[in-house]
């Protein structure tokens, strides 16, 4: 019993404390769309695109199934969210290897600049 009181503040210590800064960050969009953006971090690139009326195809709705939200990150990469392994399942190794990354799982944390290719 005691240790399970232990367990829950412990939780409780863990929850309650918002681990990630959430803070302005810039969006270059180049390619098929061009735009540059002022947002809050901690969103994914298919969101941040929505919400500002650029198009990014995305089929499957967002879910990491299709791949069609290819995006390629030309600049501060390591501004984003690591590439889970699922989503380099659905790129290719390949891709994700030269950059490229789904918008609907890549997360921004910083400045980032991402082109949009054009599919047809």
């Amino acid at each position: 019993m005691k240790l399970r009181k232990i367990v829950k503040k412990i939780i409780r210590s863990i929850s309650s404390k918002d681990t990630h800064e959430h803070k302005d960050v810039l969006i270059r969009f180049t390619g098929t769309s061009t735009a540059t953006v002022t947002t809050k971090s901690h969103q994914s690139i298919l969101k941040i695109a929505a919400m500002n009326d650029i198009d990014i195809p995305h089929y499957c709705g967002g879910s990491c199934r299709c791949g069609t939200c290819v995006v390629e990150i030309v600049s501060d990469p390591d501004n984003l969210s690591k590439p889970s392994g699922n989503e380099i399942m659905v790129l290719g190794i390949d891709k994700s290897q030269k950059g490229h990354r789904l918008a609907c799982q890549a997360i921004v944390y910083d400045n980032v600049q991402i082109s949009i290719p054009e599919w047809f």
